[in-house]
């Protein structure tokens, strides 16, 4: 991102700040699929253009028409409609602007597009939702990763969920009625997985309520799981937590409004606005809640377990909180970066071209990216370990290895 300060202008003049939001209103109709994605742009007092970057992976290849977001110094929603789409197929997509100073580009986000329609007279229109699917007539292969302490989960593009790795809570033990799942998120001992219809699941740990979903916790549209407690950000912009709270970690400030995504950590909880910026909650013994000036035009987060990592607009990553084993001492190669994860122990990075970069303690080898780790979609960094999707479906992980967490089971 480009920044220049102006002899005739008391404020800094900077590229349009830019979050990708979750895709919506995804319609199956066989070879002539639709769905419509959003994204949100601050174009930071300079006259702006956005549009959005698509494809069937990273390298998206196609373009929507450029639209006029005007001069404004507020987050500006907008969205664009895809048409002729091919039923049972992914789409990684991504929101860019430009004005004069520069270039913003959000964080690549995906939908999969099912092979029929909703099971019913309906279809599902809410944001981050996708039509009832039979499982027999899509695609089988992982579209989304996540890493807990000692497990991992990973959604398939039937809608089913897959665990493996410590077992000790039945956290890999997925239940029947995680089905049709859109999102998934993974805990120190416990998971979760968000369905079409908006509501969320969870298993393993309960010991505070973790995995007990609360009634007000419909129309979601993200999830997150820390150590032992759940986030889930509402299609209204509203946060709902519950599970354990001796830090506050569930308390949702009253300025955690018109948010577009969320992360937790062991004992604490970031949520990302929609103009770009960032506030936590809960425990804050390493400054891990304390959101520094420098994070704004910000379009991704993630929570480590007692630090805190942002990704800004320019594909730049800051960090904040514990510095042991220099976890937010983000390194000179992890530039033009696409998505962050955050573990108890170290950070990752995914770069624009397919490659991770990771850093902070590296006792198992967890923050050294294999040779292998190309072509890669997603990242997810657990306790001691990592893991990768690759734009061809497969899984691959590194690090600690004692509970089974990289060892990917045959069915992925």
């Amino acid at each position: 991102m480009a920044l220049f300060i102006s002899a005739n202008c008391a404020h800094a003049q900077i590229a349009p700040g830019v979050v990708t939001l979750a895709a919506g209103n995804i319609v199956a109709v066989g070879t002539n699929a639709s769905a419509t994605i959003n994204g949100t742009v601050n174009p930071n007092g300079a006259d702006s253009t956005a549009w959005f970057e698509w494809g069937n992976s990273t390298a998206y290849g196609n373009s929507t028409q450029p639209q006029n977001i005007g001069s404004g110094s507020s987050a500006v929603f907008f969205n664009a409609a895809l048409t002729n789409l091919t039923s049972g197929f992914t789409y990684h997509y991504r929101c860019v602007a430009s004005n004069s100073f520069g270039v913003g580009r959000g964080a690549d986000q995906s939908f999969w597009s099912p092979a029929i329609m909703l099971n019913g007279p309906n279809l599902v229109t809410n944001e981050c939702h996708v039509p009832f699917v039979d499982p027999t007539t899509v695609k089988g292969y992982p579209i989304a990763i996540t890493a807990g302490g000692y497990h991992n989960l990973a959604l398939k593009a039937d809608g089913t969920v897959i665990g493996w790795g410590r077992n000790s809570e039945g956290q890999t033990n997925t239940p029947a009625s995680a089905s049709n799942v859109v999102a998934i998120a993974a805990g120190y001992y416990h998971s979760l997985a968000l369905k079409t219809n908006g509501t969320v699941i969870g298993w393993g740990y309960n010991t505070y309520g973790q995995t007990t979903i609360p009634v007000i916790a419909t129309n979601v549209m993200a999830i997150a799981a820390g150590g032992n407690h759940s986030l889930a950000l509402k299609a209204d912009g509203m946060v709902v937590g519950w599970g354990y709270n001796n830090y506050g970690q569930t308390n949702v400030p009253v300025g955690a409004s018109n948010v577009v995504a969320i992360a937790a950590g062991y004992y604490h909880s970031l949520a990302l606005k929609a103009d770009g910026t960032v506030i936590g909650w809960g425990d804050n013994s390493f400054g891990q809640t304390n959101t520094p000036a420098s994070a704004t035009s910000v379009v991704s987060i993630a929570a480590g377990s007692q630090h805190s990592l942002a990704l800004k607009a320019d594909g730049m990553v800051i960090g904040w909180g514990d510095n042991s084993d220099g976890k937010i001492n983000t390194p000179a190669n992890a530039t033009n970066v696409m998505a962050i994860s955050a573990s108890g122990s170290h950070s990752l990075a995914l770069k624009a071209d397919g490659t991770v970069v990771g850093w902070g303690n590296n006792f198992y080898g967890q923050a050294n990216t294999p040779a292998n780790a190309t072509n890669v979609v997603a990242i997810a960094a657990g306790a001691y370990h990592s893991l990768a999707l690759k734009g061809d479906g497969t899984i691959i992980g590194w690090g600690n290895y004692t509970d089974g967490q990289i060892t990917v089971p045959a069915s992925l």
